[in-house]
Parts: C-alpha cells; structure tokens; sequence
C-alpha cells in the first residue's frame, strides 16, 4: 500500500498517472499488466499480484511498487538546479507567449542579440533574481539535459569566471599575463 496525501492519481489504458502541485508525471504499466493488478481507492495505491503462488507474480510486484513509490518521491522532492550568471549585464527573463501558449527563457549573456530558448513543458524555471535562475522538475533527465543546454551557451572563463555556473561550483582560473 502506498498512501497519497497530496497527490492525486488515476489509471488511463496503461498508465498510472500521478499529479501533484510540483507537475504531472504518467508511469507506463504495460511490462506488469499481465501479472499485477493495480488499485487506486480514498488516495491509497495497491499493488495485487494475480497468481499468489508464482514468484515471477511476486518479483514484479515488489518491482512495480518500488518504481511507484520512486515516483512518488520524486512528486514530493522534484529535481532543482540553480545557475548563476556571472558577469557584467548578464540577465535572465521569463517570457509567457499567451496566443502560441509557449514559455520562453530570454538570456542576456554578452552577445550581440538576446538569446531565447524555449523551456519544454517538463520543467520550470525561475529567476529568482535577474543573475540567479532555479530550473526545477519531475524528470531528471530533462532537467539536467536543459540546464547543460543552458550552460553550454556560455561555459565559465578560466581567466575571469565570466559565464553561467553552477552555484556552488568552483572555478579553478588560469593564471593572467606575468609583468
């Protein structure tokens, strides 16, 4: 038994799909549809085995409660990366286009143009300050993927530290002309 207190879920087809205020993430059911029956009732999640007595039964539903009790968590404590703009004039905006509905991440980090990048619907990002944005989410490799995204624009300066950095990464410079 797994117990939701602020989650709801509801299966479709398949698929056990779980929402909570951090996101909504689908969980495919398929690979144990022929062994595990799985019960949603007053915010608690059974996992049945159909045949008691086969181990493969059993093995798949231990497995298929500890993929959910995984994603679980990861509603409850969704995945965060903070990056720091570090340098002069470097900024960050969020930009909501309401009649195409996409989200937009408007960087100012020392090229002739603004940069824009599209923030895919898995993750959330925001600025906490113009130089400090939080990218938040339910899938981590989406997280990871879009903040190497971000980061790979402007890679730290090994003379400088100008660029966009982890925040608590440390910059090892290279030292600058001797006179």
């Amino acid at each position: 038994m797994i117990v939701l207190n602020t989650i709801a879920a509801f299966s479709y087809k398949q698929n056990l799909i779980l929402i909570n205020n951090n996101g909504v993430t689908s969980l495919d059911m398929s690979e144990y549809a022929s062994r595990v029956r799985v019960l949603i009732k007053n915010n608690v999640i059974s996992v049945i085995c159909i045949d008691d007595k086969d181990s493969a039964c059993i093995d798949a539903k231990n497995n298929c409660r500890m993929k959910i009790q995984q994603v679980v968590l990861t509603l409850y404590n969704p995945i965060k990366k903070k990056l720091l703009l570090f340098g002069v004039g470097f900024r960050s905006w969020v930009v909501y286009m309401v009649k195409n509905k996409v989200r937009y991440m408007l960087l100012k980090i020392g090229f002739s143009r603004d940069v824009c990048i599209k923030i895919p619907l898995d993750v959330k990002i925001i600025c906490l300050k113009p130089t400090l944005i939080l990218v938040r989410g339910l899938n981590n490799v989406k997280v990871n993927q879009f903040v190497a995204c971000i980061r790979s624009l402007k890679v730290p300066d090994p003379y400088k530290g100008k660029g966009i950095q982890f925040i608590n990464e440390k910059i090892i410079f290279k030292p600058g002309k001797q006179n």
